[in-house]
């Protein structure tokens, strides 16, 4: 117990470093109602549309004991590659948390992990100010706190996998600092092997800010020009614990590369463009982000990078520009970086040079938290060199400080008041608590305050801490006003439709495809275990994606997220959706076969097609520039059947219906090149689009409208309300269900003041001739069939020169092997696997390991091995000083 308490006590700085920021947190998710206390959860934006449903199927993978599933996932989009989504989501070593609760409380895990990486942040920071300050005070537990509640952390505290690199980086930068002036280049390895692995993406910035801070340490304590052989010695440890960091963590790296190579993150991007006026705009913006719970947004063009840093950092940065105790070549090195990251923040081409040259959808300047890290360091240094010397006067920095966040209130209240009305990310209590504070910081720090050291600094310290909560609860209430943290309850309905999964698989235990009308998310497949179609991640399948929408799904214009929403009986039949759960009545070809939970029903496709079947070689001229969903799904089957595009026996499975008697109400419609914009005559009044659709035979009807730019309106078929159409999805196909009136009157009514459009179709669905093509190609399936995690396998017949089709999306990770001999893929459109057959029966088989992941076995092993050898060498030539021991010493050193 007194060992105990001993400890405790001499820690004590690092300990509070890490509960304050931790309960700051919690007294922010108190203000605006976070669970316990309140309804709302910690689910916010991707990380309720996206992670929750990520870490629920690790969560299932890791119980299930089977982990072939990390490797690939049927649940994922039709079937993906799951290393992947683990590098970029999933690899912190903070994720193992959740195993301590049960999945029911997944985000109640989700929430102690955010809690904790925040902390780490005030410990970490801490022990960085430890070791490079060799201070430990109360300040040390103020700046700390400042840092794991900088507005980075905050605005960005549900991209939960993104808080592992501002908690690392304290700890990247002591290795650069022991490899600067020690030789010792362990710390720097460990450091930023565990960034590595945490997160790849994150990484990348922390690599590029710690080459930056190499040099700038570098030159802060040695001369280019005398001393070139040491900076080559030094440079040559910089790199080689970062090339060992990068080889030890080959086994994750290398398969993710190709894993990007295949779809997910575009590693170029060209559509950043220089603009002087916006970037003046973001200057005079970014100026105002210092200010106390700035928020502007994270989804739109006006948002700006997030680097609240704490207000005093206006007094105390301007203090190590002037102090004495400072060497000029570190003022002058710290400047070019400050420089250089703010120039980034404006500067488009830089700032995508910092996003691995791929533009952000949204999220701003994911690398802010570098300036809070620099910004901060020197604040507490400034603060220390005003502690001891009591003569210093800041009187003038006091001023120029007062009046430069005057006269940034003044332009923003002008901007805000006279030319942006919608400009409102910096509040009025933002901008007077701003003012407020300064003048108590100024007044606190002048070195009259600091005659009564004790009683002035204490007084600080508490300002400090009640800015940091009123920063805090700010920000967080600015997020929650712009992307609403979801009712806690709304995520555990999600339960109900997984007991209407579980009834279907307790009944069948072959491989099928499920989908739903009704959805939380799109990644509902991965949360409750089952096979489907829609998904939305960063690491996403674009070849899929791309194809699936020109077969009429909706999709992002990122080509990041995939709807079941535009699913028809051809694209359910050929992709294998066998189930569709759902409250709405299903068209002929669907049986219902039970009455689920939450008054939905589950239907039977009867005529889904199973994962492999074969299919005409005809399938192969598929064309990939279709522009009509309701073409291309003619062609598909026609070809798929043996039909020629250009033949007589080709059918018409959707045939086009006549438009007539098309009327405009309060619109203006204006003709240009390759489409038709309509505008709102008056826009405080509704706008339609009115027009018969003669369907002659009585049959389903869907509805296409191949949009130029976003748009969305509402769908009234004889003035009832069918559903609405585009918003963030674009060119799918709309179900006008099944109508026997020969002739039907549609209304396309603008939710919008206006709408550029290609052209308006509507088609009708021909189920008997659909039928007959369908029940063709049902008589080949394959027989045996056995679908594992990363291996399927079956017996099939083949008459002469038949393809065996599949619904499995193309990856080069897979193998094909029939009889027992690798054969090769031909892709269908980049996007399905298929192979060609001879005639006769045979055993198929696929298998599937991620590409890469040999190599980088083989890579880590190697690298494994070089790294115990090195280590073995260096104690035999020193066995008293290794940089292994350095490194257990300073961490000794650094937490007692």
């Amino acid at each position: 117990m007194d060992k105990t308490k001993s400890y405790i006590m001499k820690n004590k700085y690092l300990i509070l470093s890490f509960i304050i920021p931790i309960i700051t947190v919690l007294i922010g998710y108190k203000v605006i109602g976070i669970y316990p206390f309140g309804d709302k959860s910690i689910l916010i934006s991707d990380l309720n549309g996206q992670y929750v449903d990520y870490y629920s199927a690790l969560y299932d993978i890791l119980r299930s004991g089977d982990y072939t599933e990390l490797l690939y996932s049927w649940n994922m989009g039709m079937g993906s590659n799951f290393i992947g989504l683990i590098a970029y989501y999933l690899s912190s070593p903070f994720t193992f948390l959740i195993l301590l609760f049960p999945k029911e409380n997944i985000i109640d895990s989700l929430l102690i992990i955010t809690l904790i990486k925040i902390g780490m942040g005030g410990l970490t920071f801490s022990i960085f100010i430890k070791y490079l300050y060799k201070e430990s005070n109360i300040f040390t537990v103020i700046f700390s706190s400042m840092y794991a509640l900088m507005g980075f952390n905050l605005v960005y505290s549900f991209d939960i996998m993104w808080l592992d690199a501002t908690l690392m980086l304290p700890l990247v930068i002591i290795g650069i600092e022991e490899i600067v002036k020690k030789d010792n280049w362990v710390v720097f390895f460990a450091a930023i092997l565990i960034t590595f692995i945490s997160n790849f993406y994150m990484s990348y910035m922390v690599g590029i800010f710690s080459f930056i801070y190499f040099i700038g340490v570098y030159f802060s304590n040695y001369t280019f020009k005398k001393d070139i052989p040491l900076f080559i010695k030094k440079f040559a440890l910089f790199m080689k614990a970062t090339l060992l960091a990068i080889g030890s963590c080959a086994i994750l790296l290398i398969p993710t590369f190709f894993a990007l190579k295949n779809g997910g993150i575009d590693t170029v991007s060209t559509t950043s463009i220089f603009d002087l006026k916006d970037i003046i705009s973001k200057s005079v913006r970014l100026m105002s982000k210092f200010f106390v719970g700035a928020y502007d947004s994270l989804t739109t063009t006006r948002g700006t990078a997030n680097i609240y840093s704490g207000i005093i950092i206006f007094l105390l940065v301007p203090v190590f520009f002037v102090s004495k105790e400072i060497s000029k070549k570190e003022k002058i090195s710290n400047a070019l970086i400050i420089t250089f990251l703010l120039i980034s923040f404006v500067e488009p081409y830089t700032n995508l040079m910092w996003h691995a040259f791929d533009k952000p959808t949204g999220f701003p300047c994911r690398y802010s938290f570098l300036l809070s890290f620099l910004l901060l360091s020197i604040s507490f240094r400034s603060l220390m060199i005003l502690i001891k010397n009591k003569n210093i006067n800041i009187n003038k920095i006091s001023i120029f400080a007062i009046v430069f966040i005057l006269t940034q209130s003044i332009i923003v209240l002008s901007l805000r008041y006279y030319k942006y009305p919608n400009w409102s990310y910096i509040s009025d209590i933002s901008i007077v608590l701003s003012l407020v504070f300064i003048v108590i910081y100024s007044l606190l720090l002048n070195k009259y305050s600091r005659i009564n050291i004790n009683r002035g600094m204490s007084i600080l310290a508490v300002f400090m801490v009640i800015e940091m909560i009123c920063s805090t609860s700010m920000i967080l209430s600015g997020l929650d006003k712009e992307l609403k943290y979801k009712n806690k309850d709304g995520y555990e309905a999600i339960n109900k439709f997984g007991e209407n999964i579980q009834l279907i698989h307790q009944q069948d235990k072959s491989f099928y495809r499920i989908e739903s009308d009704n959805i939380r998310t799109l990644n509902d497949s991965l949360n409750l275990n089952y096979n489907g179609i829609r998904h939305f991640s960063s690491m996403a399948n674009k070849d899929l994606h791309r194809f699936l929408n020109q077969f009429g799904f909706a999709n992002s214009s990122f080509d990041l997220a995939i709807s079941y929403y535009g699913s028809t009986p051809i694209s359910d039949s050929l992709l294998g959706v066998k189930y569709i759960v759902s409250n709405d009545e299903k068209p002929q070809n669907y049986k219902k076969i039970l009455s689920g939970k939450e008054n939905e029903n589950i239907y039977l496709n009867k005529e889904a097609l199973p994962l492999l079947y074969t299919v005409n070689k005809n399938i192969l001229s598929l064309g990939s520039d279709y522009k009509n969903p309701f073409d291309m799904q003619n062609d598909m089957l026609n070809l798929m059947a043996g039909n020629n595009l250009d033949s007589l026996d080709y059918k018409r499975y959707f045939k086009k219906v006549n438009i007539d008697n098309i009327e405009l109400k309060n619109l203006k419609k204006i003709k240009k090149k390759n489409s038709t914009l309509y505008r709102k005559i008056n826009k405080k009044d509704n706008a339609y689009i009115e027009f018969n659709a003669r369907n002659i035979d009585g049959e389903h009807m869907y509805l296409l409208i191949p949009p130029i730019r976003r748009t969305s309106m509402d769908i009234l078929l004889d003035n009832k309300y069918v559903d609405s159409y585009g918003g963030y999805y674009s060119n799918t196909i709309l179900d006008l269900k099944l109508n026997d009136k020969e002739q039907v009157n549609v209304k396309l009514l603008l939710n919008r003041n206006s709408i550029d459009i290609e052209d308006i179709y509507i088609y009708s669905f021909d189920y008997n001739t659909f039928n007959k093509s369908i029940n063709k190609i049902k008589n080949n399936k394959v027989s045996n069939l056995v679908v594992k995690n990363t291996e399927v396998s079956g017996t099939i017949y083949s008459e002469k020169d038949d393809i065996l089709f599949t619904s499995i999306p193309f990856d080069p990770g897979w193998k094909a092997y029939i009889d027992g001999k690798e054969v090769d893929i031909d892709p269908i459109d980049n996007a399905f696997i298929s192979i060609k057959l001879d005639e006769g029966t045979h055993d198929v088989r696929f298998e599937f390991i991620p590409k890469g992941l040999i190599l980088g076995v083989y890579i880590s092993i190697f690298t494994w091995s070089l790294l115990v050898i090195m280590y073995i060498l260096s104690r035999k030539r020193n066995k008293h000083n290794t940089n292994i021991e350095e490194f257990n010493n300073l961490t000794k050193k650094m937490i007692s």
